[in-house]
Formats: C-alpha cells, sequence, structure tokens
C-alpha cells in the first residue's frame, strides 16, 4: 500500500520503480554458520532506513548494528533448521517484527534482560533455504549483533545430553552457565528472563529433563511436537537438590520439545536425557530379564542365577532369572496394553515387590512362601494403551532376596 505523507502537497506523485524488498533478498548469500552484524557489503544482511555501527567490546568481533528508526528493517538469508538472532536487551529497546518467509512470526520484546548479545531463536523449521525481515516496532532501539544459522542435531536416546552441547540446544533470552558440583558434568545453564524458552530435537519414544528444585524455582511450560505436555515446577522449600521431569511414551521417531518460561524466579537446565524402548506386547510372549525392553536402574545390585535356579530346583524362563537383595533395587519397564503377568519366586526367605503403575503405587507382593516355587502374578484392568511400571525391591538384606523372571503383557 502507498500512501501519501499526511500535510504533504497536493497534486501527482510519479512512480518510476517498484522493487518488492524479498526480491532483494534473493540477492544475498545465506548464512550456513555466523553472519556478523557488521556487514558493509551487504553480502549476507541487507540494511534498511537509518543503521549504524556502534563500537561494544562484548559484541561477536566488537560491533553492534544500530537502529532507532520506525522505519528500519533489515533482511537475510539462512540455510538450515534453526535461526538464532542475537541482539542487545535492555529495558529502553522495545520490541522487533520479525517475518519468515514472508510470514509474520511475532512481535519480540528486547526488554526482558540486559545484555549485549542475546539470542531470540526460531526452531522447527525446514532445514532449507529460508528468508528472514526484522523490522522496527514503532521506535524502539534495535542493536543486533550477530544471525546464527544451524541445522539443529537430534539427541541420541539413551545417553544424557549435557546443557552445554550447544549444537543440540536452541536458546532463546539470557541463559547463564553456571558450575555446580551437584549437576550432571558439574554444569548448569541458568535464567530468570520471562522470554527465555530453549528447543530441542529427540530420537526415541521417551525424555527426561533434568534441572534443580530450588527455592524461588521458575516454571516451564513444556511442548512436544507443538502438544503441550505439561508443567515443570522447579520451585522447593527451602532445598536444593537435583530432579527431572520425565514424559509418558511416545511414537519412536524424531520429535520437536520447546521449553517455555511460565513464570516464577531461577531456571537451571542440567540434562535431557531422552530414551528408545522397546514396548512389551501381547505379541511378544514372554520377555526374559536380559531382554533390552527391561531396564535395572542399579545394574550393581543385580545377579543372575544359574541354569537351573536354587529356589526349589526348577528351571525359570529362559533358563535364568534375575535376583536382588538390596532395598530400592528397581526394574522397569513399558507395556502395551490392558495389563501383564510378573513371573517371580516365592519362599521362605524373600523380600516383597512394590509394583508401580504409570507412577502410582499399585500394590505391594508379599514373596514369602514356607517353600520354594515359582510365581506368576497377574496385573489386569489397566486399560489399553501404554503404561509405565516400576517394580522396587522392599524387606530385603542378605539371605532375602527378590527375583525377577520375566514378563508378558495381555492384549
Amino acid at each position: 500500500m502507498l500512501r501519501r505523507a499526511s500535510g504533504g502537497p497536493s497534486g501527482p506523485v510519479d512512480i518510476d520503480t517498484i522493487m518488492p524488498a524479498d526480491s532483494y533478498s534473493q540477492n544475498l548469500t545465506p548464512i550456513r554458520a555466523i553472519a556478523d552484524s557488521y556487514d558493509p557489503t551487504m553480502r549476507y544482511i541487507a540494511y534498511y532506513n537509518g543503521w549504524a555501527n556502534v563500537t561494544n567490546a562484548a559484541a561477536y568481533r566488537g560491533t553492534l548494528t544500530m537502529t532507532s528508526d520506525p522505519n528500519a528493517f533489515f533482511l537475510a538469508r539462512a540455510f538450515g533448521d534453526t535461526i538464532s538472532i542475537y541482539r542487545s536487551t535492555a529495558a529502553a529497546n522495545g520490541s522487533m517484527d520479525i517475518y519468515v518467509d514472508g510470514i509474520f512470526h511475532g512481535t519480540v520484546s528486547n526488554t526482558t534482560s540486559n545484555g549485549v548479545s542475546v539470542p531470540y531463536t526460531i526452531a522447527g523449521l525446514s532445514p532449507t533455504d529460508h528468508t528472514i525481515e526484522v523490522g522496527n516496532n514503532a521506535s524502539s532501539t534495535i542493536a543486533l549483533d550477530k544471525i546464527a544459522v544451524s541445522t539443529m542435531r537430534p539427541m541420541a536416546f539413551n545417553r544424557l545430553t549435557d546443557d552445554r552441547v550447544t549444537a543440540s540446544y536452541g536458546f532463546t533470552g539470557l541463559w547463564t552457565p553456571v558450575s555446580d558440583i551437584s549437576a550432571y558434568n558439574r554444569t548448569l545453564m541458568r535464567t530468570t528472563d520471562t522470554s527465555a524458552r530453549v528447543a530441542f530435537r529427540f530420537t526415541g519414544n521417551w525424555v527426561c529433563v533434568g534441572y534443580t528444585l530450588q527455592p524461588g524455582g521458575a516454571s516451564m511450560d513444556l511442548y512436544l511436537d507443538d502438544v503441550y505436555q505439561g508443567t515443570i515446577n522447579s520451585s522447593s522449600v527451602g532445598t536444593y537438590y537435583q530432579s527431572s521431569w520425565c514424559s509418558t511414551l511416545f511414537a519412536d521417531q524424531t520429535h520437536f520439545v520447546e521449553l517455555v518460561y511460565a513464570g516464577g524466579g531461577v531456571f537451571d537446565l542440567d540434562f535431557v536425557n531422552p530414551r528408545q524402548y522397546r514396548t512389551i506386547t501381547f505379541d511378544r510372549k514372554v520377555v526374559q530379564e536380559s531382554d533390552a525392553s527391561i531396564t535395572r536402574n542399579n545394574p550393581s545390585n543385580w545377579f543372575t542365577s544359574g541354569i537351573v535356579a536354587s529356589a526349589g530346583g526348577f528351571r525359570p524362563n529362559g533358563g535364568r532369572q534375575i535376583w536382588s537383595n538390596t532395598v530400592g533395587s528397581s526394574l522397569d519397564f513399558w507395556i502395551n496394553g490392558t495389563g501383564f503377568i510378573l513371573y517371580t519366586s516365592v519362599g521362605p526367605e524373600m523380600g516383597d515387590w512394590e509394583v508401580y503403575v504409570d507412577g502410582v503405587l499399585f500394590t505391594t507382593i508379599d514373596l514369602y512362601s514356607w517353600r520354594w516355587r515359582p510365581m506368576a502374578y497377574g496385573i489386569t484392568n489397566l486399560g489399553p494403551g501404554f503404561h509405565n511400571i516400576d517394580l522396587v525391591a522392599i524387606n530385603t538384606s542378605p539371605g532375602y532376596n527378590v527375583y525377577f523372571d520375566g514378563v508378558r503383557a495381555f492384549p
């Protein structure tokens, strides 16, 4: 739309050429890693209307490119699925409007923290060529430091990913690395920025997010594949300790996760732990104790029986079973069905099993019997679908054991 300036002279207006801004962006070289804001040849970034370079020792390569012109904007191209716009933030800086591929992405505040080079990250894009337009919102101040572009690397399953592995995370807002001997690899990423976000991808069907519970801890809303999953509340009363939020089971594929600051004070991100559980289903019949579907959460506490078990001389399923005499030793697995059969052993010197279904204590199985023998214990009426099962040993001690021989799911 062209509109005559108010108060201007009347009469005809001659228009020579109209060049859409997006057409110039096609002359730009796509950013594939990092582009400095100082770009006098406009190879990567094209500036329009009143930008100036300002020296700042804390900036990337020592220069910020700034404007307070209400009509100012810049264009860039980026090749990747994650784009981070690093800009200065301060109470007086106002906000900026962002367009990606010609579509309005959002108005972003530059006032929620105080930093020279604070990222705003756009993640979850297709890993292709994108056009970015960033414009001044009203008479705000924009101070651009750099633009970083990457293809976010999915986290590997069955392995903790440290908060410092930057190739796996897309941070938005002011996050600060913090040393903490109780954290995984002794580091945390900390934020109090109300605009803070962090995004990541993982391959698998389950994920845990590690964080610090602390007085005055913040909350973060968690979205998986753009669907809200819950809120992580990191606030505690008078105690600091490491904790984790763990998901239910999802489809076994690559997922996109985003944590969004939801209020409070400090949030400390410690790690992300994706897993790929092999779900136990009815058609798999009896799943042995050695199967990868069964996780021994305290591996050093578990021992394997011989080909013929001492428990009454019976032969276990598959010829072996595992046992523990340590209180708190646990096994966990996932089923897809309405229940399961637990194959175990009873005898005169036995502990007990606590059975947790989806994190809630379901029953306690007393393994005492006057003689040694195998036992199959059925858990039913769970409702169809995925269920997480935890078996926890209690009332054990040297000579008083719990045994696990296998499991079979009901359809």
